[in-house]
């Protein structure tokens, strides 16, 4: 699967991370975060803006020796690419020119931040069903022979498309999954019988679609949650329901949020 773009960043929301450090530094910035950004996209034409909507300015975060957070350091902000495809406007916001991407940089002092990479697209419209037109998720198939507590039955991937109006990939976009239901589990089980993962079975609930306009997430099953006997044995399908949803300036692509069922049958 294509390596998402810095997927956790903008799922949870502001990560105050540390990006560099001057330890020499007696006064000002010892150390600074990663490059604040409310997107990992920008429209062209727009500006970029938050998983609500709201248009956002670049912000990096600055810290003392002591790790103390400073309010009165100037930051500036960059382009490390010798064309542009977006700008950057005097109150640090950035707008989206010409199809393309740009590499950005956050400076205080002189302390930088890793290079953030920024696609620049048309403005995504739709969210389908499949990594291709007319793909359907795989049966989950726990595996109750599995002979350790913390195995996992095999897990069925959930791919959608993100495009746009114009019928191209939408790179970058925020793509939530959400179970809606499950077949019944034990009581008190842990982990749940049924939850959303990434490729490492890892809890996972959103991905950011690749340059494909594609995101992936798994639904793992963890067997010895599960109550139904006869569905772990083999002897009836059950399914999970999960919705999965994308959005642009707080508003709902079109088919979002998409319901897609998922059959689950034991070996």
């Amino acid at each position: 699967m294509i390596q998402r773009f810095v997927t956790t960043l903008f799922a949870v929301g502001v990560v105050f991370s540390v990006a560099c450090i001057d330890m020499s530094a007696p006064k000002g910035a010892a150390s600074i975060s990663v490059l604040q950004v409310g997107s990992p996209f920008v429209v062209i034409g727009d500006t970029l803006r938050d998983s609500n909507g709201v248009v956002v300015p670049l912000k990096v975060v600055a810290y003392d020796a002591t790790n103390n957070l400073l309010t009165d350091v100037p930051a500036q902000f960059f382009f490390t690419d010798t064309t542009t495809a977006a700008h950057i406007t005097p109150q640090n916001i950035v707008v989206g020119d010409k199809l393309g991407r740009v590499h950005l940089v956050g400076q205080i002092g002189n302390l930088q931040t890793p290079t953030v990479n920024l696609p620049v697209i048309l403005r995504p419209a739709s969210i389908l069903a499949g990594a291709t037109a007319g793909a359907k998720p795989d049966t989950a198939r726990p595996d109750v022979l599995a002979d350790s507590a913390g195995s996992y039955g095999t897990t069925s991937k959930i791919d959608v498309r993100v495009r746009s109006a114009q019928d191209s990939s939408s790179e970058g976009v925020v793509v939530r999954y959400k179970i809606i239901s499950t077949p019944a589990v034990r009581a008190g089980a842990t982990p749940p019988g049924v939850f959303m993962a990434d490729d490492n079975n890892k809890p996972m609930a959103v991905d950011t679609t690749g340059a494909d306009g594609v995101a992936s997430r798994r639904l793992a099953v963890f067997p010895r949650s599960i109550a139904d006997a006869q569905l772990l044995a083999g002897l009836k399908v059950d399914s999970a329901v999960v919705e999965v949803s994308a959005s642009y300036k707080g508003v709902p692509l079109a088919n979002s949020p998409l319901r897609i069922v998922v059959p689950i049958k034991g070996k």
